[in-house]
């Protein structure tokens, strides 16, 4: 069974029969849709546990300096946080994609073949079920393990623990694969997996997705094919200026343990002359240190939105440390700052610095704590300088008045706001952020 998509010049497709994710990119894939289709894949791994990541890249040219940023300070630390058990690139002859940026990834190979991928995959994560294993019926895997066709799940266990032990001790790690599929089949885990799956299928879809599906908003799994969607569908000028890029003056993106109306700073940007402003945000809650409750693929969603290039994020004190990849270094615009602001609203505002080894560190005790990394410490590399990488404000007042609503109990509210190191328009945002700050006076 396999899921797959396809884009105009790339195609993506998860194989359950060998749990990896196939990643097919074309030498003319443009930008945008490279990084789509990419994080499109991490997603899909992270969602298959012990997916192993193959990504045919022999037909691909040199990518653009924005694309190797892009992997190096977004895609890289996505992989680290949700890894695969491995990553095969096809390479070809002509091949000019950035390998080397993988280098700190463990189990990375270079192969020439889809063939060769497969094979190195299946070494990696593993054997995988032996032909006709994952087409049996509950009948047939009791069968399978030596148990009567109305044998009870007790009995089922016990079969199971009796067989593990035995294979164990031969050391034949085909035949406990071939158990594991067998009692995931016996036990009707596989059926009731299905069966949901159908349920799902059945259930009504608006443009493609459940009522739940949309209160999640967007993941990286269906974005683009849902706005294909939306546009084939409605064909309309209204949602085409919604949801097609392009159309908006500037973006303004919020990450954090808080609730925000949205419109707050739309009026703020609008009244300072931009007249089609995007603003969305992402309730993340890291680290969880009060145990708050945090919606389904909050992370997701919080990388949707910042591979839609913000000008300017938004995050509170407890958020900010953990997406240093994407801050600008602030210090040549706060010397403008204090050159063109009032006193009383730079009196309002903190610098706050922060350095590779700060935010390395941070994720670090973040993936232990949550049982998320077997690495050692190993800070090595990473650089301690300090940067300018945001400006604070710790006025609940002004915290409210900019149409935020903070939803720790232990943390005052904060926020902190950053430029986008990973788009072009400096300038641009370098306004967005001065609008904003404006408001505070």
């Amino acid at each position: 069974m396999e899921d797959s998509c396809r884009c105009e010049h790339s195609k993506l497709k998860y194989d359950r029969d060998v749990n990896a994710v196939i990643l097919d990119i074309d030498k003319d894939c443009p930008g945008e849709e490279f990084r789509l289709i990419t994080m499109h894949a991490a997603e899909m791994v992270r969602q298959n546990e012990g997916a192993c990541l193959i990504a045919d890249v022999s037909e691909t040219s040199e990518i653009s300096d924005a694309d190797r940023t892009w992997i190096k300070k977004t895609y890289i630390s996505y992989l680290k946080k949700n890894p695969p058990c491995g990553i095969v690139f096809v390479e070809g002859e002509k091949s000019k994609f950035p390998f080397e940026l993988f280098e700190n990834i463990k189990n990375v190979k270079l192969v020439k073949t889809q063939e060769d991928a497969l094979k190195y995959a299946a070494k990696i994560r593993g054997n995988i079920p032996s032909e006709g294993i994952l087409d049996m019926t509950v009948e047939d895997a009791k069968e399978y393990m030596g148990l009567a066709a109305d044998a009870n799940d007790f009995a089922v266990d016990e079969k199971f623990w009796q067989l593990s032990k035995r294979y164990e001790a031969e050391g034949d790690e085909q035949k406990l694969t071939d158990l594991s599929a067998v009692y995931n089949i016996a036990t009707g885990r596989r059926d009731a997996a299905e069966a949901a799956a159908k349920a799902y299928a059945a259930e009504k879809k608006y443009f493609g997705k459940t009522k739940d599906d949309w209160k999640n908003f967007f993941s990286y799994n269906w974005l683009k094919m849902v706005i294909i969607a939306i546009v084939a569908i409605a064909a309309g000028n209204l949602i085409y200026s919604v949801f097609f890029a392009d159309r908006y003056d500037c973006y303004v993106v919020s990450v954090g343990n808080f609730e925000v109306d949205g419109e707050v700073v739309e009026r703020i940007l609008e009244e300072y002359g931009y007249s089609k402003p995007y603003v969305n945000a992402a309730t993340v809650v890291v680290p969880n240190d009060e145990d708050k409750y945090e919606t389904a693929y909050a992370d997701q969603t919080a990388s949707t939105l910042l591979t839609l290039g913000p000008n300017v994020i938004i995050t509170d004190e407890a958020t900010y440390p953990y997406y240093f990849s994407y801050y600008e270094d602030l210090s040549e615009f706060y010397a403008e700052l204090k050159e063109e602001l009032p006193a009383k609203i730079l009196d309002k505002i903190t610098p706050v610095y922060m350095s590779e080894k700060q935010a390395y560190d941070a994720s670090y005790e973040y993936l232990e704590a949550n049982e998320m990394t077997e690495e050692a410490y190993d800070p090595t590399g990473y650089d301690m300088t300090k940067i300018l990488i945001g400006f604070e404000i710790t006025d609940e007042a002004l915290v409210d008045k900019l149409g935020y609503d903070n939803n720790w109990d232990r943390q005052d509210a904060t926020l902190v706001f950053s430029i986008n190191s990973q788009i072009y328009e400096t300038d641009v945002s370098e306004d967005v952020l001065k609008s904003i700050l404006l408001k505070l006076g």
